[in-house]
């Protein structure tokens, strides 16, 4: 309701600082290409692009499709409403906003930029891996997952299970098991 989005409409994510290798960019022009405009696509993060990010969407006509919600310490409750994440990432080393994601149950579609992001999803199971800047897929399964609610929530369910190989309690006692293993030698 604070957002301003009604229940009928699919809700795209994205989290992370507004700057060139977050590449927010890529996401606003294939939205603009979109058929299906049944859609709102959010921006959690600041950053020198927003201006330029603000600009690009008004010029592309979809200014009423992307709304910028800044910095939020409420994100968790933006990852409860959304329905799909997309982590356009040029690189990344482990992608904390994309494991989030899947820990909220969100189907997600990642660049499969070098580690993180190919080491979490699984490619047409609990997401969609597309290579860096292929705008032609990127619209293409954006479109799926907007379209097709029971492929969102069987990838969903898998995201969150993927996902909970890193829950605070298994990653403590990888480092526990680390630490043991080092005063042993």
């Amino acid at each position: 309701k604070e957002i301003g989005i009604s229940n009928d409409v699919k809700v795209l994510l994205s989290v992370g600082e507004l700057n060139k290798n977050k590449n927010h960019e890529i996401i606003i022009r294939v939205l603009s290409k979109l058929t299906n405009k049944n859609f709102i696509y959010l921006i959690c993060g600041n950053g020198e692009l927003k201006e330029y990010l603000k600009n690009l969407a008004k010029e592309l006509g979809v200014s009423d499709k992307v709304k910028f919600l800044g910095y939020r310490k409420d994100v968790l409750e933006i990852y409860k409403i959304a329905d799909l994440f997309l982590f356009p990432s040029k690189r990344e080393g482990l992608p904390c906003s994309l494991i989030e994601a899947m820990a909220c149950g969100l189907p997600c579609v990642s660049f499969n930029c070098p580690y993180g992001p190919s080491e979490i999803l699984t490619d047409n199971e609990n997401g969609f891996l597309i290579p860096i800047n292929d705008i032609y897929t990127l619209a293409d399964k954006v479109c799926i997952l907007i379209e097709k609610e029971e492929m969102r929530k069987k990838m969903g369910h898998k995201a969150y299970i993927a996902a909970m190989q890193y829950s605070p309690i298994k990653v403590m006692k990888k480092w526990e098991k680390l630490f043991d293993d080092l005063k042993k030698k």
